[in-house]
């Protein structure tokens, strides 16, 4: 899977990591995942980073399927959390923005070039050797799964 996550419960944060070709649908899947894992709390804060991904290919259904995903949560009463999105591109931007006008969510995003811009954002600053070693352990796991 070219979407991998974290959860550290101590930091209230869900890392996610974008390695090698990634659509949406690997993102929504590790979003699923991730929204049904034990550790999972209500108010976590997200990390998307596709500074990672060799390629992200998104479209407009992936916009829309983010949506009715968002969409199915909100119906549960579910309150919607922090998202900061880590890109050397200006797609992450064009897709937020376009997410935002489609969605009319209450997801608070923000796209930023550097971890370290992402995790002052996120209120995380004292944290951000604990935020990199989960992206290493992510990328480790990532070679070790594709390694051979």
């Amino acid at each position: 899977m070219p979407v991998l996550y974290r959860i550290d419960p101590s930091l209230k944060l869900i890392y996610y990591a974008a390695f090698g070709i990634c659509t949406g649908v690997d993102f929504l899947q590790a979003e699923q995942s991730a929204f049904q894992h034990e550790l999972r709390r209500a108010e976590m804060q997200f990390i998307i980073d596709v500074s990672t991904a060799k390629e992200v290919d998104f479209g407009l259904q992936d916009i829309s399927q983010a949506i009715a995903f968002m969409k199915e949560r909100k119906l549960q009463n579910h309150k919607f959390e922090r998202t900061a999105v880590i890109s050397l591109s200006s797609f992450a931007e064009t897709f937020v923005k376009a997410y935002g006008l489609m969605s009319e969510s209450a997801v608070e995003l923000g796209v930023f070039q550097s971890m370290e811009e992402a995790v002052k954002w996120l209120g995380l600053s004292e944290s951000i050797a604990r935020v990199l070693q989960i992206k290493n352990s992510l990328a480790d796991e990532f070679q070790k799964q594709h390694s051979g």
